[in-house]
């Protein structure tokens, strides 16, 4: 079968126009022009018009729009050969019979990208070189844009999962804020030279100024600002500014004395802000201290170890070792209400708080756990010995052994009867 050589294309300016207007809808008819079927192996896509929707559209859709002319889809086109077969009509199947549905592998459908900006015209009569400079323009304007999108879509979805945060997480942001809050009002009173606050109102300020006079006197080879300048009495602080001016042009001079005269300003009341933390910081540390003591009080008082360990007086006939250790007993009983109050309102080491703390665990595990068990055991062992002790005097009272010495009556004269001294040394029991 002969071939049909493809016609001439013709050449004609583009028109500018919307390029929906350029998709071809699904039901249209197929191009007047027909290929031969034996022309080519494979089909031409190049003159295949877009679908109307092709992100809505279904596969099967589009399959029909792309080969609407009757060209046969590449997986039924047979390889390329020497002769190419007539084609065959295909005997569609009974409309009675269902088939299974059988999966058909497609190529991916090619979708050029819109050009939203389509509708706007090249200018007229520009040169090649200039239509690339063109194209290149709209190329990055698309990407542009397609990036802000993008980054404006990722911040409306973060923006949405923190919306949906549970109360919880809103619960633990405001306990956040609230104690951050509270770290700063404390942070005003104890060191309110480094506040963000204070620095914002006052030490940034007052740094702009003194760099903003010393720019303009280091060109005029005045020499660096000195910031001891600032801590003078007006007058002399003006005499100091008026002599650093003195031989500048007026515009110069003016510049250097406003800055000046601001952060003279500013570190003056900088002073007087302090001054009045530093009284706010005293009275509070004073009543600090007035609630510490009378925290002290109350436990030291509840614990009665006081009542508990008492001081210790030696008997009469103690050694001179027995005296000693009674004395270094109460020394150092008395020593531990002032070692108290050092712990409670002393400055502590991070090594001294850590041994307050371990001696602290310690005493509760001996008063509530071994002292109970030794006081048991020794209370055993007193009772034991106190019933031994009741039941010795016990026999001693029976056996009530007789006195040997000799009697003090002067015995009567005669033979002494034996068995009456016997009787009254040794009574009958």
């Amino acid at each position: 079968m002969p071939t049909v050589p493809p016609a001439a294309p013709t050449t004609r300016t583009p028109t500018p126009v919307n390029p929906t207007s350029q998709n071809r809808p699904i039901s249209a008819p197929a191009p007047t022009t027909a290929r031969p079927a034996s022309s080519a192996a494979t089909p031409d896509f190049s003159k295949a018009k877009p679908l109307a929707s092709p992100i809505n559209s279904s596969l099967k859709d589009g399959i029909k729009a792309l080969y609407a002319s009757g060209v046969t889809p590449p997986a039924a086109v047979a390889a390329p050969a020497a002769a190419t077969p007539p084609p065959v009509a295909a005997e569609p199947p009974p409309a009675a019979v269902a088939t299974p549905p059988v999966a058909v592998e497609v190529p991916p459908i090619a979708v050029e990208p819109v050009d939203r900006f389509a509708d706007i015209a090249e200018p007229e009569g520009i040169s090649e070189s200039d239509k690339k400079g063109w194209k290149a323009l709209k190329t990055k304007a698309e990407t542009e844009i397609t990036t802000a999108q993008k980054k404006l879509a990722d911040a409306e979805a973060q923006l949405a999962t923190l919306r949906k945060a549970t109360p919880a997480d809103i619960a633990d942001v405001e306990k956040l804020k609230g104690e951050h809050q509270k770290a700063l009002d404390r942070l005003a009173v104890l060191d309110l030279q480094n506040h963000p606050d204070f620095t914002r109102q006052y030490t940034e300020p007052k740094a702009k100024a003194l760099v903003e006079a010393g720019e303009v006197l280091a060109y005029n080879n005045k020499g660096a600002v000195d910031p001891a300048l600032l801590g003078k009495s007006q007058k002399d602080f003006n005499a100091a500014v008026a002599e650093m001016t003195k031989d500048m042009n007026s515009m110069d001079a003016s510049t250097v004395q406003v800055a000046m005269r601001n952060a003279y300003k500013l570190a003056g009341d900088e002073r007087t802000a302090l001054a009045k933390a530093g009284e706010l910081r005293s009275g509070i540390e004073a009543k600090d201290a007035q609630q510490r003591t009378q925290a002290f009080e109350k436990v030291y008082g509840n614990l009665g170890f006081e009542n508990l360990i008492s001081a210790k007086e030696a008997p009469a006939d103690a050694t001179a070792e027995q005296k000693a250790q009674v004395a270094e007993y109460n020394a150092a009983l008395s020593q531990t209400r002032s070692m108290a109050e050092k712990n409670a309102f002393g400055r502590l080491s991070p090594e001294d708080a850590a041994t307050v703390a371990t001696k602290a665990a310690y005493l509760d595990v001996m008063v509530k756990h071994v002292v109970p068990v030794l006081e048991k055991g020794y209370s055993a062992v007193v009772a034991e010995r106190n019933a031994l002790a009741k039941e010795l005097q016990a026999i001693r009272g029976l056996k009530q052994p007789g006195n040997f010495n000799a009697p003090t009556e002067v015995a009567p004269t005669g033979k002494p009867d034996m068995k009456a001294l016997l009787q009254k040394a040794f009574p009958k029991r």
